[in-house]
């Protein structure tokens, strides 16, 4: 899980940056993406391990005992996360992704950029 983790960090962070010009700070949960059911399976239960079952914010992201703290690393900024998901298989590749933080400001000025 670690690696994927990590994996999942730089590549989410080299996007930001590729479409925004900058890095923007995490919202402090991340989602990791299961292929296969033994997959899905053995991670969800190191999540259990790692997560507080009970506090799991939209019965998706579950709290982790200790935050998991990425650092710096290949020109991406330290992250730190307090919350995990695990996504079941799909018809997906995708390894996992990464919430980030606009202000509303900021949100609105992309939007209407994109409009």
């Amino acid at each position: 899980m670690q690696k994927a983790i990590e994996y999942t960090q730089r590549t989410c962070f080299e996007l930001c940056k590729k479409v925004l010009g900058n890095y923007l700070p995490v919202a402090g949960n991340m989602g990791i993406f299961c292929h296969f059911d033994d997959e899905y399976a053995f991670l969800t239960d190191v999540r259990k391990k790692l997560t507080i079952e009970a506090d799991n914010w939209n019965q998706k992201y579950f709290r982790l005992h200790d935050p998991i703290v990425v650092p710096e690393g290949e020109g991406v900024p330290r992250a730190v996360y307090t919350y995990l998901y695990i996504r079941k298989p799909d018809q997906h590749t995708e390894v996992g992704d990464v919430d980030f933080v606009l202000d509303s400001g900021k949100y609105l000025e992309l939007k209407n950029s994109l409009v």
